[in-house]
């Protein structure tokens, strides 16, 4: 099964059935995601002394317990399992408002629910990401394992 990586507001979407898309920049990833592929959901956690396992995007991290990045996440403690749907190629600004809703966004009153998407993409790729127009893979899965 190959890992992925998501953003606590991401595990929080998939968790709540909001989101069933994901975009990678072309080449930016070392593998690439095929239909049929199995996807372990890689997140933040946190481990107590004695080894419970909490999960920082749904779950309060008393103190006394260590955290982890999703990178260092072990396959026992993914909770989340995807299977690609479908996936294909497109420019980043090809995204509408109902693909938007897929990868988990929420209109606001200051801003549509695209521009909510292009202000989630500079948080995760960095300030100016979305004005490159990135060459992205479109990730359609679903949920076959988890909450």
């Amino acid at each position: 099964m190959i890992g992925i990586l998501f953003s606590p507001a991401s595990v929080r979407a998939i968790v709540e059935r909001r989101k069933t898309v994901t975009r990678r920049i072309v080449g930016a990833e070392p593998c690439e995601y095929n239909v049929g592929d199995r996807l372990r959901v890689l997140e933040a956690w946190a481990t107590s002394p004695e080894g419970a396992v909490r999960y920082s995007s749904t779950d309060v991290i008393p103190e006394g317990w260590t955290r982890h990045h999703g990178r260092a996440m072990p396959p026992e403690h993914a909770r989340l399992t995807l299977e690609v749907v479908s996936g294909r190629e497109e420019d980043l600004w090809d995204i509408g408002g109902a693909d938007a809703y897929r990868e988990g966004m929420l209109p606001t009153p200051e801003r549509s629910i695209r521009g909510a998407f292009a202000a989630h993409w500079n948080t995760l790729h960095g300030a100016g990401a979305w004005d490159r127009n990135d060459r992205v893979r479109r990730i359609e899965f679903k949920i076959v394992e988890g909450p």
